[in-house]
């Protein structure tokens, strides 16, 4: 398995937190890869492939294509953990992952009328929305490439769910990665291109200077109110 982080050409500022979080609270996560227009990531592999917002969703397909893992975590640049990642219950979700799975959304399900699978999934309903999201989840391969197989920004491929008729899972009620997002708060790390006062309280107590410093420049992106 490969980590897929989907950034870009303006989030350079993320890239020194995020490394600062998951080395401190999963060492031992698996080979790490970043997608970007042009800008390459000084901490890991970076792949650049530049189309325009518009064509977004055709980056992150040529970018799977390039690995040949059968299952791959797609996450967005601003997931700063928070808390030690348990290791062996991370590969136990994934070594249990049902063959007719497109992904584990790893949010927590957010929809009362996901169907339980077992103690640690539900099944996405039918009908559910965002069962393609891209913000943190295991995905097969495979079938991710033909879900990003269309002319889409991140907020479209999103909207548009589902064209396959494919399954779709989610955690039930035990995060696996904690990144400060819960079904009932939706203003964490970085939100409509701005801070989150959360995320830069969580940077401070982790060390960072968060006013207008190198790393965190708040008057660069804003702080979302």
């Amino acid at each position: 398995m490969k980590i897929l982080v989907l950034s870009c050409d303006k989030s350079v500022d993320l890239f020194y937190p995020f490394h600062h979080c998951i080395e401190k609270y999963w060492p031992e996560h698996p080979e790490i890869i970043y997608s970007t227009e042009s800008v390459g990531n000084p901490y890991y592999k970076t792949i650049c492939i530049n189309y325009d917002l518009k064509h977004w969703s055709l980056r992150v397909k040529e970018c799977l294509e390039l690995l040949n893992d059968e299952y791959v975590l797609i996450m967005v640049d601003d997931i700063f953990l928070r808390h030690k990642v348990d290791n062996d219950y991370f590969n136990y979700i994934v070594n249990s992952i049902p063959s007719n799975a497109t992904n584990i959304n790893l949010e927590l399900s957010f929809d009362k009328k996901d169907i339980p699978y077992n103690d640690d999934l539900k099944k996405r309903w039918e009908k559910g929305k965002y069962k393609t999201s891209v913000m943190c989840g295991v995905w097969n391969r495979e079938r991710a490439i033909q879900c990003f197989d269309i002319v889409a920004d991140p907020w479209e491929i999103e909207q548009i769910n589902d064209r396959f008729n494919f399954t779709y899972y989610v955690l039930n009620n035990k995060q696996v990665l904690d990144w400060g997002h819960t079904p009932d708060k939706i203003i964490w790390g970085v939100y409509q291109g701005k801070w989150t006062q959360e995320a830069l309280d969580f940077l401070q107590s982790e060390g960072f200077n968060v006013i207008n410093d190198r790393v965190i420049n708040t008057s660069a992106r804003g702080v979302f109110k």
